[in-house]
């Protein structure tokens, strides 16, 4: 207790509280400083001086380390100390700083009221004088609508419902006329172009048999030209039938003919009258048609 006085003569109740444990810790290591005396008697004289100083420098070593301990407790407990210090400090200027802060919100706040009074008055009256001003506007703004809505309703007396009726037919024929034109249009186009397409395609065709012609004309061209040669002897031979069936024709025709005017001259020699100049000789023989082709 004398040595905890001593390190700490601080008057403060946890002070005071950590000296009495410090006594109740001392008078323990004094108790087992003690209890080998007890437990072991001296057997002889000369066995308890050395025993005596052998506890007495254990209890030093203990009592030293027990004023160590207690200067770390010291220590720690002055460190809690300045910590809840300046925590208490830190609460306080934080206390301080938010009475602060809402003190100058509620006066803002009040000071904006009294202000936005003043400006709400202000604007109240600037509306009313606006009001006041804007009336004759009103006015001529109203006359304008009654005017509007009279020429609506002489609109309506003047146009029926069957003038209604009948303008919506007529805006009806004339759209549809407009899209009859525009599919008739696009129709004669897509024929156009039909035959465009018909006329391409043909000559395409064209141009492929062409170029596939030519070399199949080129590899049977003997074979061509004397089909060629064989139609034409054909061609020939019904040319030449068809002239030996004329010839025979023409040769019956004019014999017949020349038999009748025979036969009339020599019935009726005076009937027949002829220019001086065109008559003939009684004896001439008269010619008859007697040509005829080879073969016949």
């Amino acid at each position: 207790a004398v040595l905890a006085q001593v390190l700490w003569p601080q008057e403060d109740a946890y002070v005071q509280c950590s000296a009495s444990k410090l006594c109740r810790f001392a008078a323990a290591m004094q108790n087992e400083a003690v209890k080998p005396l007890r437990d072991h008697p001296t057997k002889t004289i000369d066995e308890e001086p050395a025993r005596l100083s052998a506890g007495a420098a254990e209890q030093a070593a203990r009592a030293h380390h027990a004023a160590a301990a207690l200067r770390a407790r010291k220590a720690k407990e002055t460190k809690e100390l300045e910590l809840l210090r300046q925590k208490k400090a830190a609460r306080r200027q934080l206390r301080s700083q938010y009475a602060t802060r809402l003190q100058a919100h509620t006066r803002g706040w009040l000071t904006r009221r009294h202000f936005a009074r003043g400006a709400a008055a202000d604007e109240e009256s600037r509306r009313s004088q606006q009001r006041a001003n804007m009336a004759p506007v009103a006015s001529s703004a109203r006359l304008r609508e009654q005017l509007a809505g009279l020429q609506l309703q002489l609109h309506d007396m003047e146009y029926r419902t069957e003038d209604r009726v009948m303008a919506i037919h007529k805006l009806q024929a004339w759209w549809r006329s407009v899209l009859a034109s525009r599919v008739l249009w696009v129709m004669r186009l897509a024929d156009k172009i039909c035959a465009v397409d018909n006329q391409m395609n043909a000559a395409v065709l064209r141009l492929q048999a062409w170029f596939r012609m030519k070399p199949e004309q080129f590899r049977n061209r003997s074979a061509i030209f004397a089909e060629a040669a064989l139609r034409h002897q054909k061609l020939m031979y019904e040319m030449e039938r068809l002239v030996k069936v004329v010839v025979v024709l023409q040769r019956g025709f004019r014999r017949r003919k020349q038999q009748r005017g025979v036969r009339q001259s020599e019935e009726h020699p005076c009937v027949i009258q002829t220019s001086p100049t065109q008559a003939k000789p009684q004896n001439e023989p008269v010619l008859i048609d007697s040509w005829k082709p080879g073969g016949i």
